[in-house]
């Protein structure tokens, strides 16, 4: 019913993907399209449209993966960590804390919210294979098919090569070559 050509697309899977949300987690999210995925702790935001693979089944693989992992986030804090004292001292104006606020203070956000990302991606992987094991053995065949997509490291700058490098580390354990530092 929800197989296309083209991949696999959120709204056609919408209601499953809710459902299997609430099953893994007791919770009743709603889910809506965005570009990228990510929750507000309120809404699941999912991709339009997943057409990695040409295999339907990995696409949609691929959309369970990213609700559990999503899921995860919520469970261990990722988006609202516990702060020891000493630092939520130096951050009295803020209520609810949310890392959104760190990143604020960034100079380069972007690198920061990459960064802190796939830390918190390993992080949400360990609690996933104790919760989720068999959707965890699942993943890691697209996480090699991911892997295999990735771009050699000395292609790109030195920023973009060491999130990059933490990424394919994530999917794989390894990084496609070096990369090179400048001399600065």
């Amino acid at each position: 019913r929800f197989r296309k050509k083209e991949g696999v697309s959120l709204k056609d899977i919408a209601l499953i993907l809710q459902r299997y949300f609430y099953g893994i987690s007791g919770m009743n999210l709603e889910i809506r399209p965005n570009q990228f995925p990510y929750t507000d702790l309120q809404t699941i935001y999912l991709p339009f449209k997943l057409n990695i693979f040409k295999e339907i089944e990995k696409n949609f693989l691929l959309y369970k993966i990213i609700v559990a992992h999503l899921w995860s986030q919520i469970t261990i804090g990722t988006l609202r960590p516990e702060l020891d004292t000493s630092v939520r001292a130096k951050f009295r104006d803020i209520g609810d804390f949310e890392i959104s606020y760190i990143f604020e203070r960034f100079e380069n956000k972007r690198l920061a919210t990459d960064i802190y990302n796939i830390l918190e991606a390993f992080r949400c992987s360990n609690f996933l294979k104790k919760e989720l094991p068999g959707l965890m053995r699942e993943a890691e065949g697209i996480k090699m098919l991911l892997y295999e997509e990735r771009p050699e490291l000395s292609l790109l700058s030195e920023k973009t090569a060491f999130v990059e490098g933490l990424y394919q580390y994530f999917l794989k354990k390894d990084t496609k070559g070096d990369f090179l530092l400048s001399k600065d």
